[in-house]
């Protein structure tokens, strides 16, 4: 794909949306995927810093490692998201910077943490 012209538009719509983290993810995973590894890198510092005050979906840090091929980490983050039942997390999975992710068998164990979060919610 043409990796500039979508980091540009992904920079453009969050400069425009005032928001510093809501395409994060999707803006990490397309450095990654373009080679620039470094600036990858520095977002997911950035998001640390943001997550010091404010609430950041992990998925966000699992679409960078997703994107840098570091599909352990990228796991970790999509464990921890569905642990904590974070809500956007369902949608985020959909996207496709997890496509290369489907395949691996930790994928199953990451829905089944999902739909068990569902069954206790539907329980309460």
């Amino acid at each position: 794909g043409n990796w500039a012209e979508v980091i540009a538009h992904f920079t453009n719509v969050s400069h425009l949306l005032g928001s510093r983290f809501l395409f994060s993810g999707c803006l990490g995973y397309c450095y990654a995927r373009a080679g620039r590894r470094d600036e990858a890198l520095r977002l997911i510092n950035r998001l640390g810093e943001y997550a010091r005050t404010q609430h950041v979906p992990l998925a966000n840090y699992a679409s960078i490692y997703a994107g840098l091929g570091e599909t352990d980490r990228a796991f970790a983050y999509l464990r921890e998201a569905a642990a904590k039942r974070e809500c956007t997390l369902p949608l985020l999975l959909l996207g496709p910077e997890f496509s290369d992710l489907r395949s691996h068998g930790e994928w199953a164990t990451v829905l089944a943490a999902l739909a068990a979060g569902s069954a206790v919610v539907k329980a309460a």
